[in-house]
């Protein structure tokens, strides 16, 4: 059985806004250092909208580039303090995804509905 266009759709949505969350921790954490995660996770809570997609992108996009930014800098010689050093950064970058859903739906409920519907006469 295929998928419907709209599951495959929402899919490569959440895949490539994770894919820009990787890439914007790794070019923000070095301005940003602590905070990285939470403002890459609004991000993508604000872009995707729905709220278990956001968390979901947010939290693997911080585990999958602090792990490997962890490896990398030499941060991960002990394996308990890389797991709660990575397992932070993803709750941080969860809790980012949360709150990026929550601004996304009050600014799109507070936002004014233009009808682009012609009506006879107009």
């Amino acid at each position: 059985m295929t998928k419907p266009v709209n599951q495959t759709y929402d899919v490569l949505r959440v895949f490539a806004i994770f894919a820009a969350g990787i890439l914007l921790n790794w070019g923000l954490f070095f301005i940003l250092a602590l905070f990285t995660p939470l403002v890459v996770g609004f991000v993508c809570g604000y872009i995707l909208g729905h709220q278990r997609n956001a968390i979901i992108a947010g939290t693997l996009s911080a585990v999958f580039s602090y792990g490997l930014l962890f490896i990398a800098t030499g941060f991960a010689s002990d394996l308990i303090v890389f797991s709660e050093a990575v397992l932070i950064m993803a709750i941080i970058g969860g809790v980012g995804g949360f709150i990026g859903t929550l601004l996304h739906k009050r600014m799109s409920q507070s936002s004014p509905q233009v009808s682009t519907t012609i009506l006879p006469g107009e």
